[in-house]
Formats: structure tokens, C-alpha cells, sequence
């Protein structure tokens, strides 16, 4: 599967990607707002990037043009509701790409395909309660707040947090159809 996008191309993530997540996750502030403990070494990124490919719920971002490697953006069966066809997104990228609109067209585009492809009912996305720059980037991507989850989850460190949860629903998404705009899928 490869989505490309007006600046991106998406794709499974594959064993040789485990150097590049190891230089983003092993960042300390990337973890953190990502939920996850930082990377110690490129061991440990390389089991975990085993894993990631074989759960095929995680794929690759890299900027079309150059073919950079700027993060990960997962698409994994089930969420907080329990009904059928929900499915949940979360995303990280390398700190030099923040800001810059490459998260949302990536959300973006993994919408498309999940509603399109995978057949998709709800799609869900969270941030941690206080984390603006998420909560921008996921209302610019069409989602809408269902709500916050006070005390969600623990942290690898024991710190416990909140989140903040929202959705975007098949019925809304094909009655806008504004995330079609510039994303073209080869399957």
C-alpha cells in the first residue's frame, strides 16, 4: 500500500525503517508527547520496529519529494467505542517537522483510506489534556471532540494522565468528502 498526498508518501513500515524511528524516538520530548518511552539504543528500536511490521498497523511518512523519513502514523483496529468498524490513529514525527501542516495532511490522507479501504464506521484520535499543538492539528484534520477521559492511562515513568477524544464518523465523512482533495491511493 503506498498513499501519497500533496507532500507525503505513506507506506507500511518495513524492517530497514528501524534507524530512522530510533533518531526520532529516542527524543525525550517526541516519547513524551507521544506516549511512549524514549528509545534507549538501536536494539531496542529494532525489536520494536519488528513488532510494528508484524501488526501491520503502522506505516511510514516521508516527504514525497525527497523521500525523508519524518515518522510513523498507526492505523490500529478498535478503540474507546466497541462497536464494529472503529478504528484508532496516532501519529508522531521527527521535532523539525513540527508545525508545519505535515501531521494533518497525513491524518488526512490515513482518514481517506480507512474510510474508503478499510470500510471504517469511527475513526478516533487523542492527545494528552494541555497538549495544544495535537489538539490543532487533529480539529484542522476534520475530527470532532467527543470529549476528556480524566486519569486515562499511566505512563512508562508512573505519571498518569488525561486525554482529550475525539472522532470522525463514515456517515459525516462521506456526506463532506472534503478529505478526497489531493490524496490518491495505489493499492
Amino acid at each position: 500500500m503506498l498513499i501519497s498526498s500533496e507532500r507525503l508518501e505513506i507506506r507500511e513500515i518495513i524492517f530497514n525503517d528501524w534507524f530512522e524511528y530510533f533518531s526520532y524516538a529516542s527524543d525525550s520530548e517526541v516519547a513524551r508527547l507521544a506516549g511512549f518511552k524514549p528509545i534507549p539504543d538501536m536494539e531496542v528500536a529494532k525489536k520494536i520496529v519488528t513488532g510494528m511490521v508484524y501488526r501491520g498497523d503502522t506505516y511510514a511518512i516521508f516527504l514525497r519529494d525527497s523521500k525523508k523519513f519524518i515518522g510513523t502514523i498507526n492505523l490500529t483496529p478498535g478503540g474507546i467505542r466497541k462497536i464494529k468498524g472503529v478504528y484508532t490513529i496516532g501519529i508522531s514525527l521527527k521535532k523539525e517537522f513540527w508545525g508545519m501542516g505535515f501531521g494533518q495532511e497525513a491524518i488526512k490522507s490515513l482518514i481517506n483510506y480507512a474510510f474508503t479501504y478499510k470500510k471504517a464506521n469511527y475513526i478516533e484520535i487523542m492527545h494528552e489534556i494541555g497538549n495544544a499543538r495535537s489538539q490543532n492539528m487533529i480539529l484542522k484534520s476534520g475530527f470532532i471532540h467527543d470529549g476528556n477521559i480524566s486519569d486515562y492511562d499511566t505512563l512508562w515513568n508512573g505519571e498518569v494522565y488525561s486525554i482529550s477524544l475525539y472522532s470522525i464518523n463514515a456517515k459525516n465523512y462521506q456526506k463532506e468528502k472534503k478529505y478526497g482533495k489531493n490524496i490518491r491511493h495505489k493499492i
